[in-house]
């Protein structure tokens, strides 16, 4: 009996080994995983925290569009042409470069659209793009953001106009196409009230109707020119008819009334329009289209046999009677 004991001595030794061996490699591979986790995460950390510089920019500029700060006209190019925006250097971080642009795209539902694209860059980082598409309503504080992005290009639609001259019909230019398909945004429009603050995420979903298209049609008349009488009585120039739209339909006929208080000014009108003249002004009819987001331009000369004067720079009151889609 005393033999077989000493022949069962250290039978459970290659099983401790065994385990050892099993719990080592356990460990070494914990070890690395935590190690590239570690080496990972200040990259990470960098892109999120760029992502959120330019997203704040972004975010800043739709709250000065939305006080009417600024204005489409005043502070975008029209579409391709963009216009760079200052960037407050509080909104800049410490070794990084912020350059913002805007350019007026097509609009999307008859008000002024701006396209902003938003790059940073900076040592040892990788640049950032953020763009949005935002609606900036004209006839009250706010903004509508349709598109937003990050290191994915908006493609924006050219800005069109459409203008006439003396004795010549209609001229449309061109405007670019509109791609029927597009790379996701990673996230959905919002409204934005003009007293908000500036925040760094990007907007929060809200849902939206699509109203039927319709033009919006509105109308001024300036003289652009004059030659005065060397007697002082009377003088000559011409005068220029716009009709402008920005609704969400063209309009191809349109019929327009101007009010002239001088009863003695008289207007040869460009062969697009016909005009009727009434004791208190002029109707006009233009058979001429007007595109979305775009102008109708007719000329006139003018002749004024009395004082007060015709002046450069003068206007008269116009008013959109009808229009014809």
């Amino acid at each position: 009996m005393v033999r077989r004991r000493d022949h069962d001595r250290g039978s459970v030794l290659p099983l401790t080994l065994v385990l050892v061996v099993v719990m080592a490699l356990v460990v070494v591979a914990l070890a690395r995983y935590a190690a590239t986790g570690l080496a990972a995460s200040p990259a990470a950390s960098k892109r999120v925290e760029t992502n959120a510089d330019a997203s704040g920019v972004v975010n800043w500029a739709i709250e000065q569009f939305a006080k009417k700060q600024l204005r489409p006209n005043d502070h975008c190019g029209d579409a391709p042409t963009k216009k760079a925006i200052t960037v407050p250097p509080d909104l800049v971080p410490s070794g990084y470069q912020i350059n913002l642009n805007c350019e007026q795209t097509n609009p999307i539902t008859g008000e002024p659209v701006v396209h902003l694209i938003a790059t940073l860059s900076g040592t040892n980082v990788a640049t950032r793009t953020v763009e949005a598409t935002v609606e900036v309503p004209s006839y009250y504080h706010g903004a509508r953001v349709s598109d937003w992005r990050v290191d994915v290009p908006i493609v924006a639609p050219a800005y069109v106009t459409t203008t006439t001259g003396p004795g010549a019909t209609s001229t449309t230019s061109t405007s670019t196409t509109i791609p029927t398909t597009s790379s996701t945004s990673s996230t959905a429009p919002t409204t934005i009230p003009s007293g908000s603050s500036t925040s760094s995420t990007a907007p929060t979903t809200i849902p939206t109707t699509t109203a039927a298209p319709v033009p919006i049609l509105s109308c001024t008349f300036t003289v652009t020119s004059h030659v005065h009488a060397s007697n002082g009585n009377g003088s000559t120039g011409v005068g220029q008819l716009r009709v402008n739209n920005t609704g969400t339909a063209a309009a191809a006929r349109w019929v327009v009334f101007i009010t002239v208080p001088q009863n003695q000014w008289t207007f040869i009108w460009d062969v697009a329009v016909t005009a009727t003249r009434a004791n208190s002004g002029i109707t006009v009819n233009g058979n001429l289209g007007v595109p979305v987001a775009g102008s109708a331009l007719v000329s006139a000369n003018l002749n004024d046999t009395s004082n007060p004067r015709i002046t450069t720079n003068n206007t008269l009151p116009c008013s959109v009677q009808s229009f014809t889609i």
